[in-house]
């Protein structure tokens, strides 16, 4: 399933001037310099997983075939492709990537281990760990 999101509130913000003057407000030119800098990377929605069909989160830790640039490329351009990855690290440890899936269901992310924890994309081994509860879930930073 495909959700679009109008951010149709970002040209708003964008037209939004100081009451007396044609000039943007001290707040949007804030916010600009922040965009400009990189400090503002992009904007989201939030979507609740469980409300679009992935109540399940799944951490898969991955190690490799090889350590080598052509093994660890194949990998990253596969899981780039893959939707149900939403976060991915290269790691320096025990294993050599972790990585966050959604799934349906446990079935649901059985099929995609097996279509894509494979060999052709450089997986040697992985080994799945299941959340049983979410103490704490945020995107904020503490600044």
């Amino acid at each position: 399933m495909k959700i679009a999101i109008r951010q149709s509130w970002l040209p708003g913000i964008r037209s939004t001037r100081s009451p007396d003057s044609a000039a943007p407000s001290p707040c949007l030119r804030r916010v600009n310099l922040l965009e400009e800098s990189g400090v503002i990377d992009r904007y989201v929605a939030l979507v609740n997983p469980a409300k679009v069909g992935y109540p399940m989160t799944f951490f898969t830790r991955v190690w490799l075939l090889a350590q080598d640039e052509e093994t660890i490329s194949r990998f990253v351009a596969a899981m780039e492709q893959l939707p149900q990855v939403l976060e991915c690290y290269l790691m320096l440890g025990d294993s050599d990537a972790l990585m966050r899936v959604v799934a349906a269901d446990i079935e649901d992310y059985r099929r995609f281990q097996s279509a894509h924890m494979t060999k052709a994309n450089g997986i040697q081994n992985v080994k799945t760990d299941v959340p049983s509860q979410i103490v704490k879930r945020t995107t904020a930073l503490p600044l």
